[in-house]
């Protein structure tokens, strides 16, 4: 399978997958954004509540307008929205803010589209970030109404930290090993189709050839009767003897009868069958002509729903034919107008 067309493959699936996160997580996130408004107050309306309120506008507007948007770009908006969302939520709330959990997230959406390596760097500058606001409420750079840093010390933030790092490192590591099993499982099963592909053409390719040697035989079969059937006229055209001639011409018919049914396949697309009323109409006309040596008005007509016939079929039946069509030609028909001889076969067993 070509890195190309992989690469093709992949994107594709981690993008509907990012899709249905997106829509599944920004869902849930507004549904938290509301319940934590209750009770109502008028101290909730502040910079981080419009905060909060565009970020996850802007999360839908990247859903609705995904298909116009490439995978790349639409993780590092997710990434850049939910690590602008975290911080807003860690200058407000400390550590006590539930949004820590974005954290996760941030590295579980980079993993799908960079490299292990790209991923730990950017989540290593995420915490750098998320460490250094816990040092400025340490030392007292930030403040928040809402948050009490005596209520909690930096080793609170660590400990977060670490917590947060072992779900991350577990999660990357975890879609990172699914990802290039996966990459190795669809690469085998297009290395397995491929020399699939190739043994059906060798396949092809041989039964190309023998079906070119089978209808060399097949002419070659009809060329070599052709020829005993020649020699056996050129016989028959120095003997005088006109009931040994009849029997030369009868013994023609039925070797014509034989080369008539080789003919046939070696012409058709398929050398497996001949067409059973074609078939009949050629070998009635080869007797007739052969035959009907006085000249008489003779009609045939088929009425036959058989289709093909196998070539095991096909000689043996047109011998039988040769014979009935011969005998009706040499004794059936008395006068020289209106005489017709009709063949009936409704048997669907010949094949």
């Amino acid at each position: 399978m070509s890195e190309k067309r992989f690469t093709a493959e992949n994107f594709e699936l981690k993008n509907d997958l990012v899709d249905r996160v997106l829509l599944v997580g920004t869902t849930i996130g507004l549904g938290v954004f509301i319940v934590s408004l209750f009770p109502w107050n008028d101290l909730q309306i502040n910079a981080d509540f419009f905060g909060d309120l565009a970020g996850i506008g802007i999360l839908f507007a990247t859903y609705f307008f995904r298909q116009k948007l490439a995978l790349y770009l639409k993780v590092n908006i997710i990434n850049i929205i939910l690590m602008t969302l975290l911080i807003s939520d860690l200058f407000e709330n400390g550590i006590n803010t539930p949004d820590f959990i974005l954290l996760v997230l941030i590295p579980f959406f980079l993993i799908l589209v960079y490299k292990l390596r790209t991923t730990l760097i950017i989540y290593g500058a995420c915490s750098i970030i998320f460490i250094g606001i816990g040092y400025g409420y340490h030392f007292g750079f930030l403040s928040s109404p809402d948050y009490d840093i005596s209520d909690s010390s930096i080793f609170r933030w660590y400990e977060t930290f670490l917590i947060l790092s072992v779900v991350t490192f577990v999660i990357v590591l975890f879609v990172d090993k699914f990802n290039n099993r996966l990459y190795k499982l669809i690469q085998n099963l297009e290395d397995q189709n491929d020399k699939l592909i190739q043994n059906q053409s060798v396949i092809k390719e041989s039964l190309d050839e023998k079906s070119v040697l089978l209808q060399e035989i097949h002419h070659r079969v009809k060329n070599n009767l052709a020829v005993v059937s020649g020699l056996l006229s050129l016989q028959s055209s120095h003997i005088e003897n006109p009931q040994l001639k009849l029997i030369l011409e009868e013994n023609v018919n039925r070797i014509l009868s034989i080369a008539k049914v080789h003919q046939m396949l070696y012409e058709s697309d398929n050398f497996n069958n001949i067409s059973f009323n074609g078939y009949i109409q050629e070998l009635s006309d080869i007797i007739l002509s052969t035959l009907n040596q006085e000249g008489k008005n003779i009609q045939f007509s088929t009425d036959i729903t058989v289709e093909t016939l196998s070539i095991n079929h096909g000689v043996p039946l047109g011998i039988i034919f040769n014979e009935l069509i011969t005998n009706s030609v040499k004794y059936a028909f008395q006068k020289d107008e209106e005489n017709e001889t009709t063949d009936e076969s409704d048997n669907d067993d010949y094949n």
